[in-house]
C-alpha cells in the first residue's frame, strides 16, 4: 500500500535570494520507518497544508537502496541523518510553504510535512536587525 509514514521533519538552509528565485540546501528528515517508502518528493505550498497543484513536484528525492545505505553508513558514520538537495528555482508567487510527501509505486502518502518559507525571511531579517542593534551600540561604545 501507500506509504504510512511521514518524513521526520523538513528544513530549508537559503543561500542566496534574488527576485523570484530561490536557493539553499532542502534537509529531508526520514521517515521512522522506511520500510514501504521509495522516495520523498517536494512541493510548492500555498500554506502549511494546501500544494500548489500547478507546479508539480519541486524535486524528487529517491531512497537509497539497502547496499547504498550500508555503504553511506560505512563511509560516513558521522554524517548527519537525512536528505540533502541544493536547489536554485523561480519562486512560484503564491509559494509560502515547502512541503515533503513519501511515496512508492502505489502512490503517496495524503499528509505531508511542511517548512515555512516565510519564517526564513523573518529570521535573516531578525538577524539583520540584530547585526544592526549590535553595530549602533558598537559605535557608541567608541565616543
Amino acid at each position: 500500500g501507500v506509504p504510512t509514514y511521514k518524513s521526520e521533519g523538513l528544513n530549508f538552509q537559503q543561500t542566496r535570494s534574488e527576485a523570484g528565485r530561490i536557493q539553499g540546501e532542502i534537509r529531508i528528515l526520514p521517515a521512522f520507518n522506511e520500510r514501504y517508502i521509495e522516495a520523498y518528493a517536494v512541493y510548492w505550498g500555498s500554506a502549511e497544508d494546501v500544494v500548489i497543484r500547478s507546479e508539480g513536484s519541486l524535486v524528487v528525492i529517491p531512497k537509497p537502496g539497502f547496499f547504498g545505505s550500508l555503504w553511506r553508513g560505512i563511509n560516513q558514520p558521522w554524517t548527519e541523518p537525512g536528505y540533502f538537495v541544493e536547489i536554485d528555482k523561480r519562486l512560484p508567487p503564491d509559494a509560502t510553504h515547502l512541503m515533503v510527501f513519501t511515496r512508492n509505486e502505489e502512490g503517496q502518502m495524503s499528509e505531508g510535512v511542511a517548512y515555512n518559507l516565510e519564517k526564513e525571511e523573518e529570521d535573516t531579517r531578525n538577524i539583520a536587525l540584530a547585526k544592526m542593534i549590535c553595530d549602533v551600540k558598537m559605535t557608541s561604545f567608541d565616543l
